[in-house]
């Protein structure tokens, strides 16, 4: 039985020069220190697997911090909501050289927004998809 952690902390702002700098420091006043747009701050994955004779199995957490939009001349800067997803995946090996999977992704089968731009009119978003399953077999020579 194993435990994984990863985590991502980005501190992205822009510092950006061009039209409007009115107090002439050579930055565009409506975008300095506004976040980068689609870099959530933090992310973490964290795994749990078991690995047995012929079976194993790996349950991870993923986890994205709350993400800009794309932000308008008006200063007003939209942001996406946190989100937690969670995924399995089992296997087996039932003779040498062979593996069967199966794997399943957004286990809580939730609603959530992964990504958007805020643009031509209104903003738009991207749905994560709902829950999924996928499997495999495979042979190696």
């Amino acid at each position: 039985l194993s435990l994984s952690t990863q985590a991502s902390w980005i501190s992205a702002h822009t510092r950006a020069n061009g039209p409007g700098d009115e107090d002439g420091d050579g930055v565009a006043d409506d975008a300095n220190g506004k976040r980068i747009p689609q870099v959530p701050p933090l992310t973490t994955v964290t795994r749990l697997a078991w690995q047995g004779r012929t079976w194993d199995a790996t349950l991870t957490h993923r986890f994205v911090g709350r993400q800009a939009l794309q932000s308008d001349r008006n200063n007003d800067q939209r942001f996406l909501d946190p989100y937690h997803d969670f995924g399995l995946s089992v296997g087996v090996r039932p003779r040498e050289n062979w593996e069967i999977r199966a794997n399943a992704e957004n286990l809580l089968d939730r609603e959530y927004i992964t990504r958007g731009i805020d643009a031509f009119g209104g903003p738009f978003f991207n749905p994560a998809g709902r829950m999924n399953w996928s499997g495999s077999v495979t042979y190696r020579f």
